[in-house]
């Protein structure tokens, strides 16, 4: 069995604040994988959101996720964000 070296996940960059939203997104969770990410928004009045979306979903909604207090689940999930439907751990 060959392990995987870790930086071959990793930014091909020596500064990690260069690497965008989007490619974050892609890294954590890249195409042609099982399960979709979760997100979580807090917000301050109404109760927190969450939702599962596939990556290219998430990509697309960046913009309003940045402006908000929100998190991109590690993991991945079929369904809803709840242990029956987690699918992979990362």
């Amino acid at each position: 069995m060959k392990h995987t070296d870790p930086r071959d996940f990793a930014p091909h960059s020596d500064d990690i604040h260069t690497v965008s939203p989007e490619e974050y997104v892609q890294l954590l969770h890249p195409q042609g994988v099982i399960g979709n990410p979760a997100v979580l928004i807090k917000n301050s009045e109404k109760p927190s959101q969450q939702f599962t979306r596939c990556p290219d979903g998430i990509v697309a909604c960046l913009h309003a996720l940045l402006d908000r207090t929100s998190f991109i689940s590690l993991n991945r999930f079929k369904g809803t964000r709840c242990n029956s439907g987690l699918v992979s751990l990362n």
